[in-house]
C-alpha cells in the first residue's frame, strides 16, 4: 500500500476510540432519562463500550484480517453505536457525537469508495490519493475537538478513556 495513504489510515485508526467523547451545546433532549431528567450515565458508559469493542474489530479488519465484506459490515454497526451514544448522550454533548461522527461518515465513505478493500489501494496508489480529502475530515480541528470532548466526558462519567479500553 502506498506508504502515505497507509499511515494516513493508521492515524485515523488511532484516533478512533476518541470519538466515544465530547461536550457540546444543543437544545435537543436525550430519550434516556433518569429519575432527575438528567441522561442516564449508565446507559451512556454501557454504549461507550460497544463502540470500543466496534472500534476492535475495524481495528482487526483495517489490519487486514477480513474480507471487505466484513470492514463494511464492522463500519455501519460503528456509525450506528455511535448514533446510540448520541442518543445517550446528555443534551450538551450530543453535538460532539454527531460531529464525531462525521469524521467516521467520511472515514466510511473514503472506504466505500474502493469497494472497503484495501488492497485495490496496494495495487492503485492513485485510490488512496483520491480518498486524501475525504479521510482528511477526520482529521479536522472541528472532529478531533470533538473527539476529545466526548473521550473527556467518558473519562468523567464513566471512568475510562476511549482511547485505553482493549
Amino acid at each position: 500500500m502506498n506508504r502515505r495513504i497507509t499511515l494516513l489510515l493508521l492515524a485515523l485508526v488511532v484516533a478512533m476510540p476518541l470519538v466515544a467523547c465530547g461536550d457540546g451545546a444543543s437544545g435537543e433532549s436525550s430519550a434516556n432519562t433518569g429519575a432527575d431528567g438528567a441522561p442516564s450515565g449508565s446507559d451512556f458508559c454501557s454504549l461507550a463500550q460497544q463502540v470500543v469493542t466496534a472500534q476492535t474489530q475495524i481495528d482487526a479488519q483495517l489490519d487486514g484480517t477480513g474480507s471487505p465484506d466484513d470492514l463494511e459490515a464492522a463500519f455501519a454497526n460503528y456509525l450506528s453505536l455511535l448514533d446510540g451514544l448520541r442518543a445517550a448522550a446528555p443534551v450538551i454533548l450530543q453535538p460532539d457525537v454527531a460531529t464525531a461522527r462525521t469524521g467516521f461518515e467520511a472515514f466510511d465513505a473514503a472506504l466505500s469508495t474502493i469497494d472497503y478493500d484495501l488492497a485495490r489501494v496496494a495495487a492503485d496508489p492513485a485510490l488512496g490519493e483520491a480518498m486524501t480529502d475525504q479521510l482528511q475530515v477526520m482529521r479536522s480541528t472541528e472532529v478531533t475537538t470533538a473527539m476529545t470532548n466526548v473521550d473527556a466526558y467518558a473519562v468523567e462519567t464513566c471512568g475510562f478513556s476511549l482511547q485505553s479500553i482493549s
